[in-house]
């Protein structure tokens, strides 16, 4: 398995150099206490940071074993983004799938991996379910790509008609014709297209009409294709409105319109996000049928979901248990001669004045009994402990969620060096757990996560106050051939 020798934030690169904390004897079975100590360590670096470093592109591993390979590690890391992309159905971070592909020794074939993040072995079985047919249903038009070239442009509308239809809930999403009622409304992106046609009228006494007649025809074009969905509310029609916006992402002066028309950066910066994003729904599939033309393990692809044995699952939270800040603090090394809860809860200061230790307490109690009773499994996490139970000939070397990963799973990921993923966000969320199984590389990652404790602490006592950095997303181009 090529390993994954990217560096990390500097925390996580310096982990594994540091002596092993040592705990009191624990008072429960091993894996319970490697649980409970990575839900303290979760909890405790919660309250430090929301965001504990800058969202960050990973650089590929130096060694890929390409030559054992049929699909190179580039290749496999884009059309690993590419399924991860269309698995994304819902608009619902409760149910966030991962992908990872592996490669049928002399190039027979793909297994297209699925997991989707879930807090018990019965969760989610519905959604996975979902992802599974609809990727059955794009493997099975790829098997066609050689079978039947006479339908080459049937097979490719008939690849975005799969797609649209299977992400149709996130496509109205992404368009904002669907919002959540619990949010402030967002301006529906028709009416941005409308206010994106009014801007470009008066560009017209400043440039000539030859330079903006493309432009202006797609926008519109655009807009049509959304009004008749509203009108007749079908897949047929849902498809159009991706077809036409895909249109307009071709045109060359796009960006620079939309920098000219709208003041508001962040006006900008979403409308070219919707662009693309939907756009991509009609990139990929052209990219598929390109790819299955030239390569044939892409017209022979199983569709595998991936669930962890029940154990896995299993909830590490015993009655008896009573989380305590400061002695987690003191378990840790965390609270020497010098330092005390009080000096500790100053550095968590917020607008409304620091943080007693009282809140303390309760927040680090609440918090671990939560994410205890009720963490969830990442799905890359899962993809990972399935092959650590279960070695292939030829494993993935990249696994993708359809967002950039979590703070959490990027460090899992970057220590044990099995698997590449391309991007992380940032963020830290606090209901992260490990499979409940005895493993080494459990216990390793508590060791990690206190070292970035630490260093966190450090970095807070010099900074005076914590820093919360903006995690941003990232769109990556899609190109296989």
């Amino acid at each position: 398995m090529a390993k994954n020798k990217t560096k990390g934030p500097k925390s996580i690169a310096k982990g594994l150099e540091k002596a092993p904390v040592i705990f009191p004897s624990p008072a429960y079975p091993p894996v319970v206490q490697t649980a409970i100590t990575c839900a303290e360590n979760v909890t405790l670096l919660s309250m430090l940071h929301q965001v504990p470093i800058a969202p960050l592109a990973n650089q590929n591993p130096t060694t890929t074993q390409d030559e054992n390979y049929t699909l190179s590690f580039e290749k496999e890391k884009l059309l690993c983004s590419a399924f991860a992309f269309i698995a994304s159905a819902r608009d619902d971070p409760s149910h966030i799938p991962a992908i990872c592909i592996e490669q049928e020794p002399g190039g027979r074939g793909l297994r297209i991996m699925v997991a989707v993040n879930k807090g018990d072995a019965s969760g989610t079985t519905q959604f996975l379910q979902d992802v599974v047919t609809g990727f059955g249903q794009i493997a099975s038009l790829l098997r066609q790509v050689q079978t039947a070239p006479v339908r080459s442009d049937e097979t490719r509308k008939d690849l975005l008609r799969v797609m649209v239809t299977m992400c149709s809930e996130k496509i109205q999403f992404r368009l904002r014709m669907k919002q959540k009622s619990r949010r402030k409304p967002k301006p529906q992106f028709k009416n941005t297209l409308i206010k994106f046609l009014d801007g470009l009228k008066t560009r017209y006494t400043h440039q000539s009409k030859g330079s903006n007649e493309e432009l202006v025809s797609r926008a519109k074009d655009a807009r049509d294709a959304i009004t008749a969905w509203e009108g007749h509310q079908v897949a047929t029609s849902l498809q159009h409105v991706v077809e036409q916006i895909h249109r307009l992402s071709q045109v060359p002066n796009l960006d620079d319109a939309i920098e000219s028309v709208f003041d508001e950066p962040t006006t900008r910066k979403s409308a070219l996000n919707i662009i693309r994003k939907v756009s991509r729904y009609k990139e990929i599939a052209l990219q598929l049928y390109r790819a299955a033309k030239k390569q044939p393990s892409l017209r022979n692809i199983r569709i595998i979901p991936i669930n962890l044995e029940p154990e896995a699952f299993a909830r590490c939270c015993p009655p008896d248990l009573d989380p305590d800040v400061e002695q987690a603090l003191h378990n840790r090394r965390l609270l020497p001669e010098h330092r005390t809860l009080q000096h500790i809860c100053r550095l968590l200061e917020t607008k409304s004045g620091p943080v007693a230790e009282t809140a303390a307490q309760s927040a680090f109690e609440n918090q671990t009994r939560k994410t205890l009773r009720e963490g969830k499994i990442h799905a890359e996490i899962q993809l990972l402990y399935h092959y650590m139970s279960a070695p292939a000939e030829l494993p993935p070397r990249v696994v993708c969620s359809s967002k950039d990963a979590c703070y959490l799973c990027n460090a899992f990921i970057t220590m044990h060096g099995a698997f590449y993923t391309p991007r992380c966000h940032g963020w830290l969320y606090p209901g992260w757990r490990l499979p409940s199984i005895q493993s080494a590389y459990n216990i390793q990652f508590n060791h990690l996560l206190e070292s970035n404790l630490a260093e966190s602490l450090h970095v807070l006592s010099t900074y005076s106050g914590t820093r919360h950095m903006e995690a941003e997303k990232t769109y990556q181009e899609f190109n296989l051939w």
